[in-house]
């Protein structure tokens, strides 16, 4: 049975919970807003194998996630409770979070 054969919301599920590479403490990734919906979760984990550059990091999320790549020129990074600037490396135990454009007043 392939992953496409199964309805959509044990999809996204399994998605969610999908681990990429080696057996170490995992990056979290947490999305909010419209990413939580184009996603499906609101969180997963990836297990790189060695430091993740930005442009990595958007690879492997969208590999996972194909429906990101509408989000992707406007959403911010944060690593560890900070903006993540382009030259920001990603490793085992970090959190991440996407943060889609907000307004207010």
């Amino acid at each position: 049975m392939s992953l496409n054969s199964l309805p959509r919301k044990l999809r996204l599920s399994i998605l969610c919970r999908v681990e990429i590479g080696a057996k170490e403490i995992p990056v979290r990734i947490l999305f909010f807003a419209q990413l939580k919906d184009a996603t499906g979760c609101a969180s997963t984990e990836i297990r790189p194998a060695m430091p993740l550059s930005v442009e990595q990091l958007w690879a492997e999320l969208l590999k996972a996630f194909p429906k990101l790549t509408a989000h992707r020129a406007s959403v911010r990074l944060a690593r560890n409770q900070e903006y993540a600037s382009p030259d920001t490396q990603f490793s085992n135990d970090d959190e991440v979070a996407l943060i889609p454009p907000v307004s207010g007043g």
